[in-house]
């Protein structure tokens, strides 16, 4: 359980994971060198996690789907084969009629029926269904705004492969 301080302090990386420790130390008032200690810790146990995340608009992937699906034995190794997907964004076992739901983001509605396809080969999936979602109100781990004119070139790439791995690299390691 978090207290009140690392809370602050997971709020305010929420808000710009990038944040200089002195920015943190000053909002959250203790010393950056405390501050330092406490990130750190947050982040070599597990806690926190701070990766940079892409507009899914810049890889191209304009199409989100929630597909719900209804599965026959071990709900497990359907969610195995899922995870390995790379369209699928977010995979979970529930209760309910359905057991297992998954996002996807794809390119467009021919990449979406062509994912769809796939899963339902998925040994064990018994029934597929699916919702094209026409806009995202919110997601916590990415920007919902409309993307800007964008043109990210190989040193780019880069640049966000590492911040993908480690939001909080240093400019030196970048």
């Amino acid at each position: 359980m978090l207290d009140a301080v690392d809370a602050a302090l997971v709020r305010a990386l929420q808000g710009d994971g990038r944040a200089t420790y002195q920015a943190l130390a000053d909002r959250v008032g203790l010393s950056r060198t405390a501050v330092r200690a406490r990130v750190k810790h947050l982040v070599a146990t597990g806690a926190i996690r701070i990766v940079g995340v892409l507009h899914a608009g810049v890889m191209g992937m304009e199409v989100f789907g929630h597909i719900s699906l209804r599965v026959c034995g071990p709900v497990r190794s359907v969610l195995d084969e899922l995870v390995r997907r790379e369209a699928v964004v977010f995979a979970a076992q529930t209760a309910g009629r359905f057991p297992v739901v998954a996002h996807v983001r794809v390119r467009d509605d021919s990449a979406l029926a062509a994912e769809l396809t796939q899963v339902r080969k998925i040994p064990g999936v018994v029934e597929a269904e699916v919702f094209r979602g026409d806009e995202i109100a919110k997601d916590e781990y990415s920007s919902v705004r409309p993307l800007r004119d964008v043109a990210i070139d190989p040193l780019d790439w880069r640049l966000v492969r590492c911040l993908q791995a480690d939001g909080r690299a240093s400019y030196a390691d970048l």
